[in-house]
């Protein structure tokens, strides 16, 4: 008895040691990855620490890009000017590269080639932390932070005001659902908005960038989950505000876009397609005609 037991305990001290290597093993694999990551250099770095208020005009000249430097280009050669306060529609099939053009505005990424201007200034002229704070994006799948409904959207601007939180709430049509809790602004969020619907999470995502007052916003599809009635009340506000500030907005229909300044297509390869109005586009743009036929009776309408 006294042997088995002994027996046991080596035994049980040899496994727990394996394991240890095992873990040991992984350890090291991780620990290189970690010391990848801080040992990388950062390639987007300010040039200047001047601030320069934005005033919303922006152009693409000659732009290409891709993710890498072996990589295919996601854009190719995309040129066109977009002005202080215009409302100008995004739309493309998936994989166009939609969201890679949007990203290159706040300089989350630099261009392959060509450049991205705002005010007749390159975007790698601007401090990043100025020229980010005067941009608003609103992603299709929004960030929510546990904490109360006040907190979430004073991650737009932690000095706004009562009256500036209840016109942001009303501009993305969110009061509706806030006004139906009892402690409003303090209603408690649990961790990723679980106790939010999906359109709720868009409508407090949408308040937080309105609250920003942001000289240019950006929609990444961010009224794919809200109701109709709901996502024309919201384009209604982004008009009433096109003197604020220059909006553009990434849509898969034709129907939420239609009637803005201008519209900008993408082919499947990354390249302009088009840039114009609706009525424009239908005659000139094989691309966007295609995609408003395909969504006739379903909101696109070709001939709307």
């Amino acid at each position: 008895m006294a042997f088995s037991s002994y027996s046991m305990q080596i035994l049980f001290g040899l496994m727990m040691f394996a394991m240890m290597l095992i873990f040991i093993t992984r350890a090291e694999v991780s620990a290189k990855r970690i010391k990848e990551i801080f040992d990388e250099e950062v390639d987007i770095v300010n040039f200047t620490d001047e601030k320069i208020d934005v005033k919303g005009n922006i152009e693409f000249r000659d732009v290409d890009f891709a993710y890498g430097t072996e990589e295919h280009n996601v854009l190719n050669n995309i040129s066109f000017k977009i002005k202080s306060g215009e409302t100008v529609g995004l739309i493309g099939s998936t994989g166009s590269g939609k969201t890679s053009l949007i990203n290159l505005i706040p300089r989350l990424y630099d261009t392959t080639k060509g450049s991205v201007l705002i005010d007749g200034v390159d975007v790698r002229e601007f401090n990043l932390s100025n020229l980010r704070s005067q941009i608003s994006v609103v992603t299709q799948k929004p960030t929510i932070f546990s904490g109360s409904i006040g907190t979430n959207i004073m991650q737009g601007n932690n000095k706004a005001t009562y009256d500036e939180f209840e016109e942001s709430s009303e501009l993305a049509a969110a009061t509706e659902f806030i006004s139906s809790y009892d402690d409003l602004y303090n209603h408690e969020i649990q961790q990723n908005g679980s106790n939010l619907s999906g359109g709720q999470k868009q409508r407090l995502s949408l308040a937080r960038a309105f609250i920003r007052k942001p000289k240019i916003l950006i929609l990444d599809d961010s009224t794919s989950a809200v109701d109709a009635k709901s996502e024309d009340f919201i384009l209604k506000s982004i008009t009433s505000l096109s003197k604020r500030m220059t909006t553009l907005v990434i849509s898969q229909k034709v129907s939420t876009i239609k009637d803005m300044d201008k519209i900008i297509v993408l082919d499947n390869k990354g390249r302009l397609s088009g840039f114009g109005t609706h009525e424009e586009l239908l005659k000139s743009s094989e691309v966007y005609y295609e995609i408003a036929l395909s969504q006739v009776g379903n909101g696109g309408g070709a001939n709307e």
